[in-house]
């Protein structure tokens, strides 16, 4: 690259960049002036003689691409050379001030000479810790001895994606390409244009319900995103009602009318949980009442929700009550939740701190209008995220 083209179009900065480890280059090196346009559109329009650019051009044709990224916020540029010889990748950073959509940033280094050397540049923003913002490769590069050579590099926006699982269920969420395997790797960088699939696999006891966020829609286990942005997608699993047991419930009234406790967890809210009645008022067991459900296999809770009943009768609608996680079903501990529930038929959601268990413990307490019913149309639980998990 010419003197001039670097001062009018670039950000001219010289650095060393030894080979790390045993290298075929025997210590020896090769100048490299390294061109790094940081604008889609020059990259695409530019001719530069002998010179190799790195550009895939990944746009869906039907996607309108978002510039989440922007050329102003690079601070920092990384170059990393890896290849035969060299056991440990030769990298080097630099700092960048104002780039402009548009330039050419000029970077001037000694690098390990050889054959099929692969190049990555990345640039990164200035948040603590630092991202990558950008990045651009050059595969299968000779750098032989001699002149200078004269390289150009595209840098492709880089998009983050955040994978999140909620429901009481399990599962793992895995991409092709690599990058994501949650499990324990949650987020992830994929360069712009790339298409990504998702594809969410269940433990054993548990069943995919619904991708939701970013572009992930629909109860299908794979979704497959063209990033265009950084997005979050989550994957709900949970453990089927179909599968939870009755373990227990001191009170259920089957004289009246079909009242089982089975009936707080059916998945159907006409059907009630209702304790007995016994001579009206005076005659029926007063609380506090419960329920403990076995659901099968173990679950990651962080909440639940009371469903009162939906006929119009506030009878057995549970004022104070307590809820209890546990992994046998016989050791219960302290509450993990405990509150006094509104007055009304609206649905009740309660958090708490995640925990896992396969057995679930409702205690009512009282009910809202001091009546010594409890009633219940569905018990249903969760796990809702707080972030990437």
């Amino acid at each position: 690259m010419s003197t001039s083209l670097q001062l009018t179009l670039g950000l001219l900065l010289v650095v060393s960049l030894p080979g790390c480890g045993s290298d075929s280059s025997n210590g020896q090196t090769v100048a490299i002036n390294l061109s790094l346009v940081v604008d889609a559109r020059q990259a695409q329009t530019s001719f530069i003689p002998s010179r190799v650019v790195a550009w895939i051009d990944r746009w869906w044709p039907s996607a309108h691409p978002v510039w989440a990224q922007s050329v102003e916020d690079i601070a920092s540029i990384q170059v990393q050379i890896t290849g035969p010889g060299i056991s440990i990748p030769a990298s080097t950073t630099m700092s960048v001030s104002n780039p402009s959509s548009g330039q050419v940033i000029a970077v001037s280094l000694q690098a390990p000479a050889g054959d099929n050397r692969t190049i990555v540049v990345s640039a990164f923003n200035a948040a603590t810790p630092p991202r990558r913002i950008f990045r651009g490769t050059l595969s299968g590069v000779s750098l032989i001895l001699g002149p200078p050579v004269d390289l150009e590099v595209v840098l492709v926006p880089v998009f983050r994606v955040t994978v999140q699982k909620q429901g009481i269920g399990s599962g793992t969420i895995t991409s092709t390409p690599l990058g994501i395997d949650c499990g324990t790797t949650c987020s992830g960088e994929f360069e712009q244009g790339t298409m990504v699939s998702f594809n969410a696999a269940t433990a054993p006891g548990s069943v995919f319900v619904v991708w939701s966020g970013g572009a992930c829609s629909g109860a299908i286990p794979m979704c497959t995103v063209v990033f265009i942005a950084n997005q979050t997608v989550t994957a709900t699993f949970t453990i089927p009602n179909t599968n939870w047991k009755l373990k227990f419930v001191d009170s259920e009234e089957t004289v009246a009318g079909d009242y089982r406790g089975v009936n707080g967890f059916d998945g159907v809210t006409e059907t009630i949980w209702l304790t007995q009645v016994v001579n009206g008022f005076n005659g029926s067991p007063p609380p506090p009442h419960e329920i403990q459900i076995n659901l099968g296999s173990s679950a990651n809770l962080n909440g639940f929700v009371y469903v009162p009943r939906k006929d119009g009768l506030p009878f057995g609608w549970i004022g104070q009550y307590e809820f209890y996680v546990s992994t046998d079903g016989v050791n219960w501990g302290s509450p993990v939740a405990t509150g006094t529930f509104a007055n009304d038929a609206t649905n009740k959601q309660v958090g708490f701190t995640s925990t896992t268990g396969q057995y679930v413990r409702l205690r009512a307490l009282s009910e809202v209008n001091g009546n010594p019913w409890t009633s219940m149309a569905e018990l249903q639980l969760l796990n809702l995220p707080s972030g990437g998990q």
